[in-house]
């Protein structure tokens, strides 16, 4: 019997301690643990004039491939070494991006368990490093001076609502990174003009025309999302896209007209623009 309980006595710390073993190993086995360390911003950097994303801090390499909502980055590809690199740089810049797509994805998939991409278990992702903000940037004085206010207001409505038609109706993935560049360069064109004559509104209160546009901005922004989100939940991407394709067109060629009759009234034409 003393034999027995012994051996009994043996058997349970070993089984006890196998089991803290495998409940050590599980958080291991379900999410990859990061190693290294890469800089990245304090906040996401907001918009305005300078937007700024606080300081630079370093932060825990982010595991894209982790559940909840696992990413991939296809390109660009491979992935610079995980280290903390200046900010200016594409590493930096690549890094940044990675790291708000993990923390995104944990955000949603703590919030909706169960929540997946509707492409596939893996979100393909393309950084573009804003190609097209980078094309505007490039070609904005020979854009003006070529159109004036008016015609690049209209130029970034229609590349605007082309892309997203182009979006609403793609089947293949390569269609996304040329749409998405369209898009930075037809939302540089026409919010930089809205941007431009906001300022100008009220010559007096330059300060408060500023305010009001870029709270017209962030409140349509928070509306924007609630809506849509209710319809992306019911019909998916779709038709938000194709509403967009129609809307604004429709808002650039509305605001082309009345900063033409403004600047008729006026006596003064927009730059770039022949009396």
């Amino acid at each position: 019997m003393a034999k027995k309980r012994s051996s009994r006595g043996s058997k349970a710390p070993a089984a006890r301690s196998k089991r803290r073993g495998r409940a050590r190993a599980a958080p291991t086995e379900g999410r990859a643990q990061p190693k290294g360390v890469i800089n990245a911003w304090e906040d996401d950097p907001g918009a305005g004039a300078q937007p700024s994303g606080g300081q630079v801090i370093q932060r825990p390499v982010p595991v894209l491939r982790d559940q909840p909502l696992p990413i991939r980055i296809v390109h660009p590809a491979p992935a610079p070494e995980a280290k903390p690199h200046p900010p200016g740089t594409a590493e930096f810049r690549y890094w940044t991006g990675a790291e708000s797509l993990r923390r995104g994805a944990d955000f949603w998939g703590a919030l909706r368990p169960g929540l997946s991409w509707e492409v596939g278990r893996i979100l393909p992702v393309d950084l573009d490093f804003g190609v097209g903000g980078l094309l505007y940037a490039a070609c904005v004085s020979l854009l003006v001076n070529r159109f004036g206010q008016a015609g690049l207001a209209i130029l970034g409505g229609l590349l605007l609502g082309l892309a997203y038609l182009m979006l609403a109706i793609a089947r293949v993935w390569w269609i996304a990174p040329i749409a998405v560049t369209a898009i930075g360069l037809g939302f540089y064109a026409l919010h930089n003009t809205l941007q431009t004559n906001a300022t100008q509104m009220t010559p007096q209160a330059r300060g408060t025309a500023v305010a009001i546009f870029s709270s017209a901005i962030y409140l349509g922004q928070t509306l924007g999302v609630a809506i849509a989100a209710l319809v992306f939940d019911r019909f998916t991407a779709v038709p938000l896209f194709a509403a967009t394709a129609v809307a604004l067109p429709a808002l650039a060629w509305w605001f082309a007209r009345k900063l033409r009759r403004h600047s008729l009234q006026n006596g003064a034409k927009t730059v770039g623009e022949k009396p």
